[in-house]
């Protein structure tokens, strides 16, 4: 990865690759808000990146690893990628290689979540490929989910009926198996489709419309909310 010479920049310029359960972003880091996101992220550079976290706190490194649902703003700098990654679900074996090797080349520092699992702690010890098969009644419903989402809304209670299982017993479930409330996980699968539509050069109406939000501006907000950045910033391929 080449560095930005230091040069520090207010705008992202990168590229946005997608996968089934992970994606990466490679380029210019730009100015951001505080936000936070369903998806675990690991941020990689040649020279030292700086977060800091929801008490303003600092954290400066070359590689940043970042739980679930942790509140967190990037400060501009050079190039860097960064890696997002869906808690919960097992991930392609060469992509957990490839991690590990790009980890273990640095001094990892840790944004963690309080209150909440320590997804990067848990990491560190054991094989995102080695979690454990989703309990066999939430298979159906993540299937449901997937399909629901091309159509608008999709009820926590019908995601229930699909495992045959109560509105609580199902949110419980679904949030010990997955790592994160059902809520989020729609949302984040919302914003991975509008991304895969937008990287195929999709209007951000279209792209919004087609991930079930109610339009451009519900899609914007929503982006920047969850990644600090407009979607022209970051999920547009440069």
């Amino acid at each position: 990865m080449n560095s930005a010479a230091g040069k520090v920049g207010t705008k992202w310029q990168g590229e946005l690759r997608l996968h089934d359960r992970w994606a990466s972003w490679r380029g210019a880091v730009g100015d951001g808000v505080l936000h936070r996101h369903f998806a675990a992220q690991a941020i990689i550079a040649d020279r030292p990146i700086r977060v800091r976290d929801a008490q303003d706190h600092l954290i400066e490194a070359t590689c940043i690893l970042i739980d679930p649902l942790t509140p967190h703003r990037i400060e501009p700098g050079g190039e860097a990628l960064l890696v997002y990654v869906e808690p919960g679900r097992s991930v392609d074996p060469e992509f957990e290689q490839l991690l590990r090797s790009m980890v273990a080349r640095t001094s990892p520092a840790l944004v963690e979540r309080h209150g909440g699992a320590r997804f990067w702690t848990s990491w560190r010890t054991s094989a995102l490929t080695a979690v454990g098969p989703i309990d066999r009644r939430l298979t159906a419903a993540l299937d449901y989910i997937e399909g629901a989402l091309l159509s608008g809304p999709v009820p926590l209670h019908h995601a229930a009926a699909t495992a045959s299982l109560s509105p609580d017993r199902f949110r419980h479930l679904f949030a010990d198996q997955l790592g994160v409330p059902y809520t989020r996980y729609v949302l984040w699968r919302r914003l991975r489709l509008a991304a895969v539509e937008l990287a195929a050069g999709r209007d951000v109406t279209t792209a919004a419309h087609a991930a079930g939000f109610s339009d451009s501006a519900h899609l914007a907000r929503t982006i920047k909310t969850t990644f600090g950045v407009t979607a022209g910033q970051a999920l547009l391929p440069a």
